[in-house]
């Protein structure tokens, strides 16, 4: 059965092409990236999705513009969900390495216990 297309278009900044190139890349690798990224993502489109229906008043009378909050949220998350990714990778990797910030730390638990005990 043969549908009907339609071309919508709306008006948006010129750097949302480039968004969107790196939105579309970084989808593919995210489902691979992480156990926990498809929650993430859902959180991010419901909170995403609220901001939205907050401007629904305006944007009930302007298609083009529901279109335009629309990309933009789904860009958003997945720019938003994918650095995080990377961040979390980042702060694995200093964890393992961080040697002398777990030495300072157990040092400072040290300090901070009650001096009033027997020794």
């Amino acid at each position: 059965m043969a549908t009907t297309q339609r071309t919508y278009s709306f008006e948006a900044p010129a750097e949302l092409a480039d968004h969107l190139t790196s939105a579309r890349a970084a989808l593919g690798k995210l489902a691979s990236e992480a156990p926990d990224v498809d929650a993430w993502t859902v959180r991010e489109v419901e909170m995403g999705l609220a901001r939205i229906r907050r401007d629904a008043p305006e944007l009930a009378a302007d298609s083009a513009g529901l279109m335009r909050a629309a990309v933009e949220l789904v860009v958003d998350v997945i720019e938003k969900v994918a650095a995080g990714v990377g961040l979390a990778d980042d702060l694995r990797a200093w964890e393992r390495d961080d040697a002398e910030g777990d030495a300072f730390r157990r040092g400072a638990l040290r300090a901070s216990a009650p001096v009033w005990q027997d020794d």
